[in-house]
């Protein structure tokens, strides 16, 4: 077997890192992995048929997104209810948030300059909720229309979607975040 010199080296290595960063959303085709939750694949089959209907581009489901989403929907699945304190959101959230903002960052993700962060707000003074997860045809049409339209004024290129759904109270409830293409830093 012939030796390889250093500047072959680097070659290969250069090509095998840059076959990487392509891979994933916004990159070379790759087989996205399907979310392990049929409620979110179900949601996002759904937000697909609406948005190609409308002539825009279809989400792909990123894995590596999912927990943010999970990070964002724990307060309440602690607190065990829909609205909590926001301070008491702050304290569960925001170091852990920054720190998985910023691996996603490094990965490629353009998560500080275009997001849309579906399910979670304002709920009065000091207090977030997160919404329930679609059930009936209108709840689904309205969820649909508020995806696509936030999506498209929020994110240039919107092209990743993660989305968790847990059961508080009996009921599903859902964040979801929609982030551009992944973009070399």
């Amino acid at each position: 077997m012939k030796e390889m010199n250093r500047r072959e080296f680097l070659t290969l290595t250069g090509a095998a890192v840059v076959a990487l960063s392509l891979a994933g959303c916004g990159g070379a085709p790759s087989a996205p992995t399907p979310p392990d939750d049929i409620r979110v694949q179900q949601a996002l089959d759904a937000l697909n048929k609406f948005r190609r209907d409308k002539g825009l581009t279809e989400l792909v489901y990123e894995k590596e997104l999912e927990e943010l989403t999970d990070l964002l929907i724990s307060p309440f699945v602690k607190e065990g209810k829909p609205v909590v304190d926001r301070t008491k959101f702050s304290s569960y959230v925001d170091v852990k948030e920054n720190e998985i903002k910023q691996a996603l960052f490094n990965k490629g993700y353009p998560i500080y300059e275009t997001y849309f962060t579906a399910g979670l707000g304002p709920e009065g003074t000091g207090k977030l909720e997160t919404l329930k997860y679609p059930t009936n045809e209108a709840q689904k049409q309205n969820w649909l229309t508020y995806m696509s339209g936030g999506v498209d004024t929020a994110v240039n290129n919107p092209r990743c979607f993660a989305m968790s759904v847990r059961s508080i109270g009996g009921e599903d409830y859902y964040i979801a975040l929609v982030v551009g293409e992944k973009s070399s830093h």
